[in-house]
């Protein structure tokens, strides 16, 4: 008789949710960043720098924060990534932004209220 095999799927892109989707996504948006002229940082793989424009872009998997011109970045990254959204964030890594003039703000109430009660304070 004949063998007959499985039908199979080679897939060309990362899922999200795969073990190494995240190293992926960041070689890509690594390179992507290189293409727009950001050049990384000596000490943080993760941010990156257009030192003609002084713009500064960090990133810490799926979410990224940028300083400069917001909308000259996002319509650029939207138009590589058009399934990405972009938005002023609520949240960062556990931390409650508030953006001033001069200044941007970090606090983090969810985690003291949690240490307060683990404490039993």
């Amino acid at each position: 008789g004949s063998k007959r095999t499985a039908p199979y799927l080679k897939l060309f892109k990362s899922l999200y949710g795969l073990k190494q989707a995240p190293k992926n996504w960041y070689q890509t948006l690594t390179l992507w960043f290189k293409e727009v002229d950001y050049s990384p940082s000596i000490s943080d793989a993760c941010l990156f720098i257009h030192k003609e424009k002084n713009y500064f872009i960090s990133f810490h998997v799926d979410d990224l924060i940028v300083v400069g011109q917001i909308d000259v970045f996002k319509k650029l990254f939207l138009s590589r990534f058009p399934n990405s959204t972009a938005h002023s964030p609520d949240t960062l890594l556990g931390m409650n932004p508030v953006v001033h003039n001069d200044s941007i703000e970090l606090s983090q109430p969810g985690l003291i209220k949690k240490g307060i009660k683990i404490l039993g304070l």
